[in-house]
């Protein structure tokens, strides 16, 4: 989460191509480790998924950018 506003429960969210193993940009390597926490760009874009989801289950309104 990278920005929120409490009074309108809006959360901002500004996604690095790498660092959320965007899928697009990214289509070739999805099982290549890529930091130090041994993860992979799939590891990463699920995360950013799961975690998107959670917060829109929670009532909030997500803007990605």
């Amino acid at each position: 989460m990278d920005g929120y506003n409490h009074a309108t429960k809006k959360v901002l969210q500004y996604h690095g191509y790498h660092w959320h193993g965007c899928r697009k940009c990214f289509p070739h390597d999805r099982d290549k480790i890529v930091d130090c926490n041994n993860q992979t760009r799939e590891d990463r874009y699920e995360a950013t998924i799961k975690r998107t989801r959670f917060l829109q289950k929670a009532g909030y309104e997500v803007i990605e950018v």
